[in-house]
């Protein structure tokens, strides 16, 4: 969604800073190690009117393979508390969809696309549409939304893990 009043301090930044401060966060992003990931963000971070969420969405492009981006949906997926947009709820959610991504490697999944599936999965479920989830492990299929028939309250959807498959179910 538009936030115009960031449109000015976005403005504000010379592009010198606008340069140097992106090619300093993506040579940190390109190192590997949490202390990197860390320093790329607050870098990116350092711009007038870019905080976590616009810095995640440069990095998840520029490296999907360690940074999902920090949507609404995905903080509302795998963040317990109320939803922010700080640098530590943004290192959870991201470490969150690397363990997700991790434990599904052999199928490509990277944290942005965890992230993505998730963004996916919470927008079929406010259109009220029936998600079938099945679980290798045990085989068995269950519905991971109800499907409303007047329109459907925001909810919070829980992610747990098996080994092979990500579920999702709605949280009371």
């Amino acid at each position: 969604k538009p936030r115009y009043p960031l449109l000015k301090l976005l403005q504000s930044n010379s592009d010198s800073s606008v340069e140097d401060c992106t090619r300093k966060g993506l040579a940190e992003a390109s190192k590997k190690g949490h202390h990197h990931d860390q320093e790329a963000l607050s870098e990116i971070c350092r711009l007038r009117g870019v905080g976590p969420a616009t810095a995640s969405a440069i990095l998840s492009f520029f490296r999907p393979d360690s940074f999902a981006f920090m949507d609404d949906e995905v903080i509302e997926c795998l963040y317990e508390g109320k939803r922010g947009y700080t640098a530590t709820i943004y290192r959870q959610i991201n470490e969150r969809c690397k363990q997700i991504a991790n434990e599904q490697q052999r199928n490509g999944w990277t944290p942005r696309k965890v992230g993505m599936a998730l963004w996916t999965a919470a927008r079929l479920n406010a259109s009220g549409v029936v998600l079938q989830v099945t679980t290798e492990t045990t085989g068995s299929k269950r519905n991971a939304t109800t499907q409303s028939q007047t329109k459907p309250k925001r909810r919070k959807i829980a992610t747990t893990t098996t080994t092979s498959t990500t579920k999702k179910s709605k949280k009371s």
